[in-house]
């Protein structure tokens, strides 16, 4: 039975990819209990097929007719036969390709055998092996060492013009043609027996291939198994080694011994790996050059020249090597003497003979010629600007100035030089080099690269190209003049930068790059240390304009502070801002008298209190006293208005205090300075309305915040010396009315009174300070953008602030005092004590959210987390008291509309981890279990399936064919079966019942705030970071990309303010929810740029906290555009999460 033949009917039969599917079957082993049954020439095969990825199983049959060699017909159970087969004509799917090729391997193993059996019964071969059937036989047969025997393998290789191609023999004594390198392979794979003669029959389990050979019979093999799956005829024995792939072959074989037929010749070559012996010489013919071939030249094998045959040796050559000799020897064979001209020496001498050289044993060279020989020059770089583009030309000058030498160029020394302009970004444009880098590289070449150049060789600038220059601190000029009316005026200019530049110039340093371009090609060096400083300083300054700016005389220390600290020698008039700074520099050391008439004794640090006050009132500056709680800020203050009136008349001041310190005000000054006139405006307003009318007569009045407000328009015409606000945080919200009230009045100095300044977020200090120092600190936008959006600036912050607030501790300043002592005392609480907090603690219960059941086995939750109220304490009780394994039930299967759910089920899973939940079970929800009765469902499921101890379910709760069964029905079977049941009820708010419908209604109106509220925590996603288009990292704002789950209720696209958290770690983030339209997206993905995080997560799960709807998407018309907007949208969000605990 010809077994090939039956093979390729079915493999002409099948379309070429089911039946190289049918293979991939095959050698996956996916076709079980084959039977074979042989009638009348008639050939069936029966099968059982697996899937491949799933566990169904498909049953295959297929009937031919080996005589007439046709298909008689066949079947399979999948769908691909199914849909596609008819009467008319014959279709096979790869199950019924896969049974075939297992019943022919079938068929020949059983074949195989007849054959080894025949072998035994005429003689006793001992190269014949009785093949074992037993699966102990089998493996101590094949770990038998004594019975493995070495095969020989012969080689022999044709080169014709027909092609390459390498043909067979194995063998142990007698050698054996390999007729087929199919049946070959197929036999090593399948571990089948293989007939080559009467007394060898290859059999892979002991028969065995040493080195060399082993690795020729593995390309054998491979090459015999791909030509199994292709469909065109070749010769079974040849191996088409193919001219391209001789030298490959011919290095596998090493030293191993072949014949090589050439154009029916046969040689006896050994592959050498040595320069081709070829002869050639160099002479000098009056100017010209001669070269000369002395022998005959080696012959090339292959079309590429790579395999070169020579007096029985083959020479294997490099690509390159392979093309420069076949041309040369194109050209040598027909002509043995070449004469080459004056003008084409250089060209010879250079590029001919090193690469002859490269594969030629000998090639000689007059001496005439070899001692005129120049090969060393000197580097030229020539840099100029063409078309703004900035070029350079590159020369190399040999040491040839009377041209009398023969030049042989050194180009590989020359590479060096080339391949150094190309690693700086320039490209070759044949006559000269053109800088084709980024503006950034730009800078890095002519800030660093080009002094580099020098140590190459020399290096020439055009005047054109010296124009293009980096300027440092070396061309700015800065001074400072006092103009004697209470500002300084503060000038600058940079060299070769014009006016109209500088705002773009302060953009780029605040965005923190390294420089900034200039419009006609230059840079300015921002990262230069006394360019920086400089640039700092005129951005805290809130500079208007660089030629000539005033700033106020408050700023001076300040100003100071950064000479100090900073590299600001340049910067002319220090001697203006060292006048107004002595005095602060000394304020503990002044020797200012205390007033005569104050009826205290003040303490070392409440006098340094008392000078701090006189020195700022000296330069008209305000100021914040911000003492610790109890360290005698009135008194210190009332200190300093007693020192005013004693040394001035008829000054004026105006306290504004909350209500509950109005009167202990008026005590402390009856106490302590009864010499000052004291009106105190409080009451209705007629009271009111009368002592105001009387103010002329009093040294200080004192009033409250709110009746400030309400008598604001009589105040509105009076001036006031000194202002001074206690507990000054109450203006610390800018547009509250109380604080617009008090920055109304009229005053020459004001002073803020607080022992917290700032409670939560700095916009609170801004607010007391442009109190105290109106414009001290900037606009509130300016403040904003300068210190509470620019993280890294605080220190400046510090700077500024330091010489106008005043703060002292009690561990600082009263170090007589001993350490705070603190006692615990645990009280029993009483009956109606406890009977109040139990209510207390049954109100808080009610409000926590319901995430999950237990039970010994399983608890009923309803179908949606979060839901019903259910306390997490409550649950870690009943597991503590009775051991109950903490379970999830819920339905699977039931439909949901896309975009409907609050949490997908890897978000359900997670929270039910995070509530401590240790089971879930999925209910499937289909035909048979939604018919279920309610009783059965209670008998089957929770009795006898889980036997549940605990069941804890809504209020609401209904199961069962219908919803018939309810919570009564449960209760009822619970008390007879002896199963304790916890019954929750819905939580409400003052708008009624909260529904999962009301929460989508509000995520989808964008109200995250609310949402969370009735959730009990934030909406988030959880998904698995993936690669997006890198947009982000290329404008500095890399981000992370996740993809909403379709079947989840889905917010307004958009950007949100957000929190990430990452293994565990939470992070400020901004995140846009959206198809970024500006960069083509198609698809919804949630990308968010994390704050203070710079790591690859690539792969990891990490949640999405949506905290607050920014903005709706937008689609920009530039990539800057939006690089903007996500600059403004990430400080949107920095805002938004001031004091938020992540």
């Amino acid at each position: 039975m010809d077994f090939n033949n039956i093979q390729n009917l079915v493999m002409n039969n099948t379309v070429p990819s089911r039946w190289n599917r049918g293979i991939k079957y095959f050698n996956r082993k996916l076709v079980d209990h084959i039977t074979v049954n042989i009638n009348d020439g008639i050939v069936t095969f029966d099968a059982i097929a697996e899937s491949e990825f799933f566990n169904d199983v498909y049953t295959t049959s297929i009937s031919i007719d080996t005589i007439n060699n046709k298909i008689l017909g066949c079947s399979c159970t999948c769908e691909d036969y199914l849909s596609r087969h008819n009467q008319s004509n014959i279709f096979i799917c790869k199950h019924i390709a896969a049974t075939s090729i297992t019943g022919i391997r079938q068929l020949k193993k059983e074949a195989s055998l007849k054959v080894v059996n025949n072998v035994l019964n005429k003689n006793n071969n001992s190269n014949v092996y009785n093949t074992p059937t037993t699966p102990n036989k089998k493996l101590l047969s094949y770990f038998n060492n004594d019975k493995k025997e070495k095969v020989n393998l012969e080689v022999n290789i044709d080169i014709s013009d027909n092609g390459v191609f390498a043909d067979f023999k194995i063998g142990t004594d007698k050698m054996y043609v390999l007729k087929s390198l199919k049946d070959f392979s197929f036999a090593r794979i399948n571990n089948d027996l293989l007939e080559y003669g009467k007394n060898f029959i290859y059999n892979p389990n002991i028969h065995y291939f040493e080195g060399v050979d082993e690795e020729l019979v593995d390309i054998i093999e491979d090459f015999g198994r791909k030509n199994t799956m292709a469909l065109n005829s070749f010769n079974a024995k040849f191996l088409d080694v193919g001219s391209s792939g001789l030298k490959r072959f011919l290095k596998t074989l090493g030293d191993k011994e072949f014949t090589l037929t050439y154009n029916k010749e046969i040689y006896l070559p050994k592959v050498v790996n040595e320069k081709l012996p070829i002869n050639l010489d160099l002479e000098k013919c009056d100017e010209n050059i001669e070269l000369k071939c002395n022998n005959n030249l080696p012959m090339p094998l292959t079309h590429k020249g790579d395999v070169v045959l020579y007096d029985e040796n083959i020479y294997l050559l490099s690509n390159e090597d392979a093309r420069n000799y076949k041309t040369l020897y194109s050209i040598l064979k027909d002509h043995n003497n070449i004469e080459f001209t004056k003008e084409e020496i250089d060209p010879l001498l250079t590029n001919l003979v090193p690469k002859v050289k490269s594969f030629s044993k000998n090639i000689n060279i007059d001496n005439e010629i070899k001692d005129n020989i120049v090969n060393d020059f000197n580097t030229k770089f020539y840099f100029d600007l063409k078309n703004s583009n900035i070029v350079c030309e590159l020369k190399f000058e040999y040491d040839d100035e009377n041209k009398t030498k023969y030049v042989v160029r050194n180009l590989e020394k020359e590479k060096i030089f080339k391949d150094k302009l190309l690693s700086l970004n320039f490209i070759n444009n044949d006559s000269y080099y053109v800088f084709n880098g980024s503006d950034e590289e730009l800078f890095n070449f002519l800030d660093i690269e080009i002094m580099n150049l020098k140590s190459l060789g020399d290096v020439y600038y055009s005047d054109k190209f010296k124009n293009r220059k980096i300027i440092k601190s070396t061309s700015i000029h800065a001074s400072i003049r006092d103009s004697l009316d209470g500002y300084l005026n503060f000038s600058f200019n940079i060299d070769d930068i014009n006016q109209s530049e500088y705002k773009d110039m302060f953009l780029a340093f605040k965005e923190k790059k390294r420089f900034y371009k200039l419009r006609n090609g230059s840079f300015l060096d921002l990262e230069d240390s006394e360019t920086k400083d400089l640039f700092e300083l005129v951005e805290n300054l809130n500079v208007s304009s660089f030629d000539d700016s005033k700033v106020h005389f408050s700023k001076a220390l300040y100003i100071n502070d950064m000479f100090k600290s900073k590299n600001l020698n340049f910067i002319e008039g220090k001697q203006f801002v060292n006048r107004i700074c002595d005095d602060f520099d000394n304020i503990e050391n002044l020797d200012l008298s205390i007033p005569k008439n104050l009826k205290a004794n003040l303490r070392d640090y409440q006098v340094a209190g008392l000078n701090y006050f006189k020195t700022l009132d000296h330069y008209k500056f305000g100021g914040i006293l911000a003492d610790e709680m109890g360290l005698g800020k009135t008194l210190q203050t009332i200190s300093f208005l007693l020192y005013k009136k004693e040394n001035v008349k008829n000054t004026k001041s105006l306290i504004v205090t909350p209500t509950s310190l109005i009167y202990n005000w008026k005590s402390e000054f009856e106490n302590f300075a009864p010499d000052i006139k004291v009106l105190l405006i409080h009451g209705n307003k007629k009271e009111r309305e009368k002592l105001l009318n009387t103010i002329d007569e009093y040294d200080v009045v004192i009033t409250t915040y709110a009746t400030l407000r309400n008598d604001l328009d009589f105040y509105e015409t009076k001036v006031f010396d000194y202002f001074i606000i206690d507990e000054a945080q109450n203006i610390k919200n800018p547009i509250s009315l109380s604080t617009n009230a008090v920055k109304s009045i009229n005053s020459k100095v004001r002073f803020a009174l607080t022992g917290t300044p700032i409670e939560n977020n700095l916009l609170e200090l801004w607010s007391i300070f442009d109190f105290v120092m109106p414009g001290y600190l900037y606009s509130r936008n300016k403040f904003q953008d300068l210190f509470i959006y620019d993280e890294y600036n605080a220190n400046n912050l510090r700077k500024l602030i330091k010489p106008f607030i005043l703060r002292r501790t009690k561990s600082q300043v009263m170090t007589e005092l001993p350490d705070k002592i603190e006692n615990k005392f645990f009280v029993e609480l009483n009956k109606d004590q406890r009977k109040v907090y139990s209510a207390y603690v049954e109100e808080i219960k009610e409000k926590i959210i319901y995430v999950g059941g237990f039970s010994k086995m399983f608890s009923m939750t309803g179908l949606r987390i979060g839901y019903y109220a259910c306390s997490q304490m409550l649950m870690n009780e009943i597991i503590k008291q009775e051991d109950l394994v903490p379970t999830v039930f819920t339905f699977e299967g039931m439909k949901t509309e896309p975009e409907s759910l609050l949490y997908s089920e890897a978000e359900k899973q997670y929270l039910l981890e995070q509530m401590g939940i240790e089971r879930e079970i999925l209910f499937p929800f289909n035909d048979q279990t939604k018919i279920m009765s309610p009783e059965s469902f209670i008998q089957n499921m929770l009795w006898d399936s889980l036997d549940a101890r605990l069941i804890c379910v809504g209020e609401d709760y209904r199961f069962g064919c219908k919803r018939a069964g309810d919570v009564a029905m449960l209760e009822r079977a619970c008390k007879k079966h002896g199963c304790a049941l916890r019954v929750f009820p819905k939580r409400k708010d003052e708008q009624g019942v909260i529904s999962s419908t009301r929460i989508r209604e509000l995520i989808r109106l964008g109200q995250m705030q609310e949402a969370s509220k009735l959730l009990g925590r934030n909406f988030f996603y959880l998904g698995t970071v993936k690669h997006g288009q890198a947009l982000g990292r290329t404008i500095q704002m890399p981000t992370i990309n996740i993809l909403p789950p379709p079947e989840k209720v889905l917010p307004p696209l958009g950007v949100y303010t957000s929190v990430v958290t990452v293994d565990g770690r939470r992070f400020g983030a901004v995140s846009n929810l959206g198809k970024k339209p500006t960069v083509g997206g198609k698809a919804i993905s949630l990308e968010s740029f994390l704050f203070d995080f710079d790591q690859n997560i690539y792969g990891k799960t990490v949640r999405v906290d949506l905290l607050e709807f920014q903005r709706a998407e937008q689609k920009f018309d530039s990539i800057e555009a939006l690089r903007a907007q996500m600059e403004h949208d990430k400080k949107t969000a920095q805002t938004n999460l001031k004091g938020a605990r992540l």
